[in-house]
C-alpha cells in the first residue's frame, strides 16, 4: 500500500482521489526534469553536498527501493 492510498482510505482523504497526471516533456522550461528542493542560488557548496549524497543512494539501490515502496514506482532521474 502506498503513503497516497494510506491516506486515501482514511476519513481525512474522503474528498481527494488519486489520479494519473503525466507530464510529457521533462525539458519544460518551467518544470524541468525531476524532483525539485528550494535553496538559496548562491548555496553551490550546499547544492554540491545534496547532489553527491543523493547520487550514492541511487547508485547503492536506497532510493529505488524506497521510490518503490512509498510510490510503487520507482520515480527517481539518474545520477549526473
Amino acid at each position: 500500500m502506498s503513503a497516497a492510498d494510506d491516506f486515501l482510505g482514511r476519513p481525512a482523504g474522503a474528498n481527494f482521489a488519486l489520479v494519473n497526471v503525466k507530464i510529457l516533456s521533462s525539458s519544460h522550461p518551467t518544470l524541468g526534469e525531476g524532483v525539485g528542493v528550494g535553496m538559496r542560488h548562491e548555496d553551490t557548496e550546499l547544492k554540491a553536498k545534496i547532489d553527491a549524497a543523493l547520487c550514492e543512494l541511487i547508485k547503492d539501490g536506497s532510493l529505488a527501493k524506497a521510490s518503490e515502496k512509498w510510490f510503487e514506482a520507482n520515480i527517481l532521474a539518474s545520477c549526473k
